[in-house]
């Protein structure tokens, strides 16, 4: 489940990097393609997509993703195998009935006694036994196995749960960042179709030259190919969420605004030890642990004597040799196997799966505390990005309204417009992302800390 959500996560990663590889394209051939192929208002091309609040989202996590339907599952056979291994310390009882049809009928009379059956010639007979294990060696050990493994699943879907459900609000900054990125693309096609006539304008009043026009008019066509790719990333982002969340249609959730999101990040580093506390990983790596120790157990008294009663009635239609029709049976068993080389075997596998589930554990503390300082650094590093890019912005914005009064005094070229709106665009974009990295940073956080969504 975990590769599937990381997948979705890295597809929806890759939408959103397509805008940029489609912005650093400048060919004048393909340039001229895309502008045939797409118009000006080709923001429409962007298919409807499903609008949920968070909230939303995630109940229909819940109730659709498929992992987590199988993870169900599991817990199901855990309990069904609990239950299993209950059997062996629960009465065993049988009802049988039968019908005998004999070649001949076999019967005899002692001087002075009653007559005998040996054998009938047809009998109908009926039965039934109850079986008690007075003493089964490693059953109850088992038991405790068995619940500790289901116990150990319920865990594991928790975390899975929790871990999908982080997955989903990292997927919704993505995709708001790819709509952010796609309204950036938007303004793009406006300035260049705005330079394009202002150009035209100029050369039509002489202060302009019809080289300064041609570029203008590549420029455009440039813009109009960045927002097609933003419109697809949009769309392969959209539909990436959807199956994230077990739909296959185009999806949108409303996320937190930022300074609500940054908001939740809390004090720095010093957080560790709540998250051991809380993360489900830790209680399935416990569960497990305490099943491997009952498998130790139960290994070590396959050694001793197994010991168990039955009590059975029987009646037939005619009678035994006992002269009766009816009758009862008890005994007890005493059973021990004095040699079984599985046994041993049996024993040494056990003590080995306990020191793989501890190391196991060590291995998942080590990675949730990991997880939970590099959360907190890439929360650091965004709020930083998030500043620069801000600055940035702000500045490529002066830079292009300065190119273009200056163009219209005609102390600029075309070029030096056209060179101003791509920084102003890069810098829009630039600015999207780190938004939408920080909130993503702020979900990675929430999740490694175990905070419930």
């Amino acid at each position: 489940m975990q590769r599937t959500a990381h997948s979705i996560i890295a597809a929806l990663f890759l939408s959103a990097a397509a805008v940029s590889a489609g912005a650093s394209a400048a060919a004048a051939a393909s340039a001229a393609a895309a502008s045939a192929a797409v118009p000006a208002g080709g923001a429409g091309r962007v298919p409807e997509s499903r609008r949920l609040t968070l909230a939303q989202a995630l109940e229909l996590v819940d109730r659709q993703n498929p992992d987590l339907s199988q993870r169900r599952a599991r817990i199901d056979q855990a309990d069904a195998a609990a239950r299993q291994a209950l059997a062996a310390v629960l009465p065993l009882v049988k009802a049988t009935g039968a019908y005998t049809l004999n070649n001949e009928d076999a019967r005899v009379t002692p001087p002075g006694g009653r007559e005998l059956v040996l054998q009938p010639r047809d009998a109908f007979t009926a039965s039934g036994s109850v079986q008690v294990p007075l003493f089964a060696q490693n059953a109850y050990s088992d038991i405790g196995r068995a619940r500790e493994l289901a116990r150990a699943e319920r865990a594991g879907y928790e975390a899975d749960r929790h871990r999908l459900r982080g997955a989903v609000a990292r997927a919704c900054w993505l995709v708001e960042s790819a709509h952010a990125i796609l309204r950036v693309a938007e303004r793009g096609v406006s300035s260049a179709a705005e330079h394009h006539e202002s150009t035209r304008r100029a050369l039509a009043a002489g202060t302009a030259t019809q080289l300064a026009v041609l570029q203008a008019e590549s420029d455009l066509a440039r813009r109009r190919g960045e927002l097609a790719a933003a419109q697809a990333s949009v769309g392969h982002a959209e539909l990436a969420l959807g199956s994230l969340l077990g739909r296959a249609e185009p999806m949108r959730v409303e996320v937190q605004v930022l300074e609500q999101a940054a908001g939740d990040a809390g004090a720095p580093a010093r957080h560790v030890d709540a998250a051991l506390d809380t993360r489900h990983e830790v209680a399935q790596r416990a569960a497990e642990i305490r099943a491997s120790e009952h498998a130790v157990t139960s290994s070590s008294l396959r050694f001793l004597p197994g010991l168990s009663g039955s009590l059975s009635a029987f009646a037939s239609d005619e009678p035994y040799v006992t002269g009766d029709q009816s009758g009862w049976r008890a005994g007890l068993e005493l059973s021990w196997t004095l040699y079984d080389e599985a046994r041993y075997a049996k024993r040494d596998e056990a003590i080995a799966e306990r020191e793989r589930a501890r190391a196991a554990d060590k291995a998942t503390r080590l990675a949730i505390a990991r997880e939970v300082r590099d959360a907190e650094l890439d929360i650091d590093v965004a709020r930083e990005r998030l500043a620069a890019s801000s600055d940035e912005s702000r500045s490529a914005d002066e830079t292009a309204r300065a190119a273009e009064r200056s163009f219209a005094a005609g102390q600029a070229s075309s070029l030096d417009v056209i060179d101003a709106h791509d920084r102003q665009t890069r810098a829009a974009v630039g600015l999207e992302r780190a938004r939408a990295d920080l909130g993503i940073a702020v979900a990675a956080l929430r999740t490694a800390r175990g905070i419930a969504w």
